[in-house]
């Protein structure tokens, strides 16, 4: 799906409701977007990779967060959406995206800003150990245990790791 044709689009009341487009890679072009009010809702889109797109905005009163089934997202640390998690009043409901998008729980730690996450981690798939650097650029350090299945994955995407607090298991 191209959304190229929204670019000039900066205002939205009514939400934002983005499913099931398989083609959709990016929302880049919604890079001119400063006003957000409603529903973000980013479901089922099987080839985005990252919200970026959404980082411009300067208002967002988002009254429900749903981001899954987003099988590429790894990056969706937008502020519009690291605004939101501490609101006990927005319902919040993300779950099998990509590494550092795969649940709330990775993208409150890749919006606390201090770049590792302190949690196990588990790779199963290449693309999970690929999309960590861009989930957690500014990471170093693992505080927890890190596993990785599949003696065949190329783990250079944890390059920058210099330090594991807890195990490694390669299985």
């Amino acid at each position: 799906s191209d959304i190229s044709g929204l670019s000039n689009l900066n205002t939205i009341h009514g939400g934002i409701f983005m499913y099931l487009n398989p083609a959709l890679t990016n929302v880049a072009p919604l890079s001119n977007l400063d006003t957000l009010e409603g529903v973000l809702i980013i479901n089922e889109n099987i080839s985005l990779l990252s919200l970026y797109g959404l980082h411009n905005l300067v208002y967002s009163n988002l009254t429900n967060i749903q981001i899954h089934d987003n099988l590429a997202l790894s990056v969706c640390n937008m502020q519009a959406v690291c605004n939101q998690l501490s609101n006990p009043s927005v319902p919040k409901t993300i779950y099998s995206n990509a590494f550092g998008c795969d649940n709330l729980n990775e993208v409150t730690q890749s919006c606390s800003g201090n770049g590792c996450p302190t949690f196990d981690i588990t790779f199963f798939l290449q693309t999970e150990v690929d999309s960590f650097a861009s989930a957690f650029p500014s990471c170093d350090s693992i505080k927890a245990n890190l596993t990785v299945w599949g003696i065949n994955s190329n783990v250079d995407g944890l390059q920058g790791i210099e330090h594991i607090g807890g195990s490694l298991s390669i299985r």
